[in-house]
């Protein structure tokens, strides 16, 4: 069920369906709900599933403050208190991934596990080091784009991302799917979120050591990524390698943050997993749900 839960500064909009061991889902920065809804209602047959808009996006309100990882955590918190959840198995993807490495060493007796989905990473400037001409997706580009598209009306945003709003993935309400792209809010919260990662990830660093929980690391199919760069993207076979590359060892890396943690590789994935793999997904994610029965 949809709906909307107050948590103080602001509203947040959430999908809460199922019953029985709890499932929280971060989608990543540019990444909604409902793109999630596929998966969460395969998982609602056997748990409990809750996904959440960030700040700004899709229905929930921007509220006060710079946006940023400890802020994406607060609101975390307080949807847990809200809706009386406890011991949750935590599923992050790319930028919420990120998030829940955070809310994980802030709060390890908050949760039974983590699954991150193709996360960035607390490393993730070195990927800024490998050359890229023309490079329409650094983070200094994405942060001008943002600031631009926060400055116009959801109208204009409508005619200005035309193209990309016609993209609607399958499964997804174009309506809902349009109206998260237009929302000029969106945009305000990824100008700042993407603003203070090299602060953000800073701090997670300095938190200590990473709590040993149990912990699932998902990777994208490198050779997939590397195609859909050159073709998409317009990069070329060697730039796109190049960042690959540094991706993959940074992903893979994660498994270095507990002793026992799983490692899987989504084949035929993109960094869309949870469209291009979702029986995959669900699958990781059950298992971590069959070994919470076991802790």
């Amino acid at each position: 069920m949809e709906k909307m839960i107050d948590i103080g500064a602001k509203q947040l909009e959430v999908l809460d369906i199922g019953e029985g061991k709890p499932v929280v889902i971060q989608p990543g920065m540019a990444c909604s709900i409902y793109e999630w809804e596929n998966i969460a209602r395969q998982l609602a047959n056997h748990a409990r599933v809750i996904l959440f808009n960030r700040a700004g996006c899709g229905k929930s309100t921007l509220g006060y403050g710079w946006r940023n990882i400890e802020s994406n955590v607060v609101d975390l918190y307080k949807v847990l208190e809200q809706l009386h959840i406890s011991n949750p198995l935590l599923v992050g993807h790319s930028y919420g991934g990120l998030c829940l490495q955070h809310f994980t060493k802030a709060y390890p007796e908050m949760i039974c596990g983590l699954v991150l989905v193709d996360a960035s990473s607390v490393d993730y400037q070195l990927l800024d080091e490998v050359e890229i001409e023309e490079d329409e997706n650094s983070n200094d580009a994405w942060i001008e784009k943002c600031v631009y598209y926060a400055d116009l009306t959801s109208a204009e945003l409508s005619k200005e991302l035309a193209s990309w709003i016609e993209e609607v993935p399958d499964g997804i309400d174009r309506s809902k799917w349009k109206g998260f792209l237009c929302n000029p809010d969106l945009y305000k919260a990824m100008a700042e979120e993407i603003q203070s990662m090299p602060d953000d990830t800073a701090k997670v660093k300095t938190m200590g050591p990473f709590p040993e929980v149990p912990l699932t690391v998902m990777v994208r199919d490198a050779d997939q990524s590397v195609r859909e760069m050159v073709e998409q993207e317009g990069l070329k076979h060697s730039e796109a390698r190049g960042l690959e590359d540094v991706w993959q060892k940074l992903v893979f890396n994660q498994t270095k943050l507990t002793t026992s943690a799983t490692f899987v590789v989504a084949k035929n994935a993109s960094h869309q997993i949870h469209f291009d793999r979702p029986d995959l997904l669900v699958e990781v994610i059950m298992a971590m749900l069959k070994e919470k029965g076991k802790w």
